[in-house]
């Protein structure tokens, strides 16, 4: 199975790293797409046809999407080619009452 990871590397957390990891080892191929740092190193062309080609090119069996970032156009394009699941966590979560 080949999975396609979009998100952010999140610094402070960690979390993308950690779920990197651990797909790696329950697939047999992970591709990570930073999509800040795609979006910042192609400024002067469009961003989201590389996006878009980078996941083409990878031919994945899922996609999923850790982040609110992606841009709306690619994923008009591949919803209909991929199966995609776009998962973020929820920051209106009650926290303890310490």
């Amino acid at each position: 199975m080949k999975v396609v990871f979009l998100g952010k590397s999140k610094k402070k957390t960690r979390v993308t790293r950690y779920m990197f990891k651990a797909l790696q080892r329950r697939v047999q191929k992970v591709n990570f797409i930073n999509l800040p740092r795609t979006k910042k190193r192609y400024f002067w062309t469009d961003y989201r046809k590389i996006i878009h080609k980078k996941i083409r090119r990878a031919d994945p069996d899922l996609v999923l999407i850790f982040s609110t970032d992606i841009p709306y156009p690619v994923l008009q394009k591949i919803k209909n080619d991929y199966i995609t699941a776009i998962f973020f966590p929820d920051h209106d979560a009650p926290r303890s009452e310490r």
